[in-house]
């Protein structure tokens, strides 16, 4: 009965006794499942304040040749409807652009070259996001046949980064189909940074670094006189309570931290279940 005193309050954490899960396929090819949540209790799955939908698929609404029911007059119906800030526009899309740069500061420090990756930056809106795609398969395309091309003596890490097209680089779209080739960085600079800030997040804010390989920091006391701002008794009482065991040094070795097995790692997946860290070959 605790559990379901207050109906608006329904758990359905992996520990509930009121829900019964179960898995079901979102599409056959490719292959996409999900895990579903069902009341199991009276009230059935009302009970439980849950509820799925799915979009359509664009080629489903363009087939039926419909006035008013295409894909571009259905969408702004989805946007207004859905919390997805990955398809909410610019200013509410919260898709950590920072992790590109990551990404580019773990391949300088393994490599010391980062020149097999290209950061293109757009707006996620349809038109321009359908001129980013044809462009970015046909440069990925092309690249590839050249890799595949090359017959010279050189090692393949040296071809990847010799074969790449000529105009493939980072940049970003001032607009639909006027693209910018420049570098993009982080912090922004250059011509797309009004267009395309990079925000941080509170790892970063907390002196860790870009490569962001620390997965449980090492904890040191709180330290008032090492910020450079001043507090409050109040608030030093409030940082103490919610910083009991003490605060991120990421200047130390993270908790547990080793170097990693290999560069690609699998564990599983829905079809072959969890595994151990697994090399890709």
């Amino acid at each position: 009965m605790a559990q379901i005193s207050d109906g608006l309050r329904l758990p359905i954490g992996e520990a509930s006794s009121v829900v019964r899960r179960y898995r079901t396929t979102l599409t056959e090819s490719p292959e996409r499942s999900a895990v579903i949540m069902r009341g199991a209790v009276v009230g059935g799955s009302g009970a439980v304040n849950g509820g799925y939908f799915c979009r359509g698929l664009p080629s489903d609404f363009e087939s039926w040749k419909l006035p008013g029911w295409s894909w571009a007059d259905v969408l702004p119906h989805f946007l207004a409807i859905e919390t997805d800030l990955d398809f909410a526009g610019f200013g509410n899309d919260i898709h950590t652009t920072e992790w590109s740069f990551t990404m580019r500061q773990r391949l300088l420090r393994a490599n010391g070259t980062a020149a097999n990756q290209v950061i293109i930056e757009s707006a996620p809106t349809l038109a321009e996001q359908a001129n980013v795609n044809v462009y970015e398969l046909d440069a990925m395309d092309r690249w590839l046949t050249a890799i595949d091309a090359d017959h010279s003596h050189h090692g393949l890490s040296s071809k990847v980064i010799a074969d790449k097209p000529v105009d493939l680089g980072d940049g970003c779209y001032a607009s639909t189909t006027q693209r910018i080739l420049a570098t993009v960085t982080d912090p922004a600079s250059g011509p797309c940074a009004a267009g395309y800030p990079v925000a941080t997040n509170p790892r970063l804010n907390s002196g860790e670094s870009l490569t962001m390989s620390a997965l449980k920091c090492a904890l040191t006391p709180l330290d008032f006189d090492s910020y450079p701002v001043s507090f409050t008794a109040a608030e030093k009482a409030q940082l103490r309570a919610t910083f009991p065991t003490g605060v991120c040094d990421y200047h130390r070795t993270a908790v547990g931290q080793q170097r990693p097995i290999a560069p690609w790692l699998s564990y599983g997946d829905e079809r072959t279940g969890l595994t151990r860290p697994t090399p890709i070959r």
